[in-house]
């Protein structure tokens, strides 16, 4: 770094990140400040790894003294400010990383807060368990900056026009999951701020929505609207909240329809319309809410609670889906030609029977990918299966059977990547980067050995594998486990690769198989004829029998 810069921090018990953290900036800073901030909680272990990496450890003394956390979030993080002596200081939280260009970016933000003479500059922050990427107030001079508001806190410049935003990407939030215990604390302060005030109202609400709280999120978004001076951004937000969480389907409407008179330029509204429309199987009224909110591109105006995934590929995939639920074909083309040509990754997932859950578990896997619109989801059913697959865009297989499915989705296949998808497997966030890259060159003959989060063994339960490898084998799944409903189809595909040695080991990959032989879940029809113990016995002897003839 080419200017002297000190990161700080406050931290309750996080001895769970701040490691990670401290390590993570350390490139940019001179001096780590770390400001303990628990109120009357049993300590952990963080104090002891900060000091160890070589942090500043000051402490914030609460008023609440016989509160378990923070009372203060302004008051700690400027005590931790003001601690700073360096001439540039910049905030994270403990559950943060910085971003891979983080170096060139800090630098980059101070140079122009030197030929601006500026006080404060504000970057992008990627709330990765969000997908929200808000411009946050990041980097200050020494003396012109302080925080305000107990809880939601924010940086403020002294003279706010020396402060200016950069559409830079510094810093990443990637806590391990919900933290629970960080929105009870939340919601302790915001019950004892001053009642009535459209700001705590707005942050209770939200709260309340993402906690699942949703009567409570009701109750409070109502009143924070009463408030005519409520931020018309977060004025958004509420009704966005309420047109997804209000039990009846014309107050919901009634919201989205608020929604989209306050900031007509967004999509949000326009999108989660649609989404209800679709949940209710009016496809025409999709069809128009999903074409509007199409229509609008990304606004020029710089919204800190806009939501990713709506422009980058949601508003797209539920316009493709209600194209062809209207039968629009050039639309359908249209859509199309917005996904990677060809595509990185191709799922084929077979199923039957449980069309809506196989349509959840697609919108939860490209929730979660890195790169949604470079992935190619085949849904392959049986022909005589009754359920409607045309939101899926399914292709019907005659003969059915799953083995047959997934053999005619792997033919089909444009991705570089073939996995085999059934209806109960979750995966980790940025799955789809984190195959690619432990695969490396796609182009060889690979297959991937991931973890299923409860075997031990080599059994590779999910078939990842790449074109060459399918080219070589012929087919995904050997045709006569068809007879066994797939059983033992597995053993042969991961006897063969590991004999072949092109298994690339990753076991540190937890794709999480969600089987009820694990979770103890529900076993539906489907499943108990799927596991029925003369189907594991033909598939035994297929595969000893094909073993033994050296897999000819």
């Amino acid at each position: 770094m080419k200017h002297d810069l000190s990161i700080y921090l406050i931290a309750g018990n996080e001895e769970a990140y701040i490691e990670r953290c401290l390590k993570s900036f350390a490139p940019v800073a001179k001096e780590m400040v770390v400001c303990i901030a628990r109120g009357s909680a049993t300590p952990d272990k963080t104090e002891e790894i900060a000091l160890a990496l070589g942090a500043r450890v000051i402490h914030y003394q609460n008023k609440k003294t016989d509160w378990p956390f923070i009372d203060n979030f302004a008051e700690a993080r400027n005590l931790a400010l003001q601690a700073c002596s360096c001439e540039f200081q910049a905030w994270v939280d403990a559950d943060d990383v910085m971003a891979d260009d983080g170096v060139a970016t800090a630098e980059y933000a101070i140079d122009q807060l030197i030929q601006r003479d500026g006080h404060l500059v504000a970057l992008k922050y990627w709330v990765e368990n969000a997908a929200l990427c808000p411009l946050r107030e990041e980097i200050s001079r020494k003396g012109t900056c302080e925080w305000r508001n107990r809880v939601h806190e924010t940086l403020v410049a002294k003279e706010p026009s020396k402060m200016f935003g950069l559409d830079k990407i510094w810093r990443i939030h990637k806590p391990h999951g919900y933290k629970k215990a960080s929105a009870d604390r939340n919601f302790k302060i915001l019950e004892d701020e001053l009642k009535g005030t459209p700001h705590a109202l707005y942050y209770q609400q939200q709260e309340y929505f993402l906690s699942g709280q949703h009567a409570k999120a009701i109750e409070s978004g109502k009143r924070a609207l009463a408030f005519p001076d409520l931020d018309e951004t977060l004025k958004y937000d509420v009704l966005l909240n309420l047109g997804r969480c209000h039990p009846e389907e014309s107050e919901r409407l009634k919201y989205l329809g608020q929604a989209i008179t306050c900031q007509p330029e967004r999509r949000e509204a326009h999108y989660y319309s649609a989404l209800l429309y679709a949940s209710k199987g009016q496809w025409v009224k999709a069809w128009g809410s999903a074409r509007s909110a199409i229509s609008l591109p990304r606004p020029t105006t710089h919204y800190w609670n806009l939501q990713e995934p709506v422009y980058r590929w949601q508003t797209l995939d539920i316009y493709r889906t209600a194209s062809m639920c209207v039968g629009n074909t050039a639309e359908i083309e249209n859509a199309n030609k917005a996904w990677a040509n060809p595509p990185k990754i191709t799922l084929v997932h077979a199923t039957r029977g449980r069309a809506n859950v196989a349509y959840q578990r697609r919108f939860q896997w490209l929730s979660l990918a890195q790169d949604p619109l470079a992935i190619e989801w085949l849904f392959m059913v049986d022909h005589d299966d009754p359920e409607n697959y045309t939101p899926h865009g399914a292709i019907k297989c005659n003969p059915g059977g799953i083995i047959n499915a997934w053999n005619e989705g792997a033919k089909r296949a444009r991705g570089e990547v073939i996995i085999q998808m059934s209806d109960d497997w979750s995966p980790p966030r940025n799955w789809d980067a984190i195959i690619l890259n432990a695969i490396g060159d796609t182009k060889a003959e690979k297959v991937l050995a991931v973890s299923d989060g409860h075997r031990q063994d080599k059994l590779l339960c999910m078939a990842i594998l790449t074109q060459s490898r399918l080219k070589k084998q012929g087919y995904l799944f050997h045709p006569s486990y068809q007879e066994s409903d797939g059983i033992y189809s597995d053993n042969e595909f991961t006897q063969r690769a590991y004999d072949d040695g092109v298994v690339i080991e990753a076991k540190n990959i937890v794709l999480t198989h969600e089987n009820p032989m694990f979770t103890g879940g529900k076993q539906d029809e489907h499943f108990r004829n799927h596991n029925k113990p003369e189907h594991y016995e033909r598939g035994k002897a297929i595969y000893e029998k094909r073993k033994a003839e050296n897999w000819n």
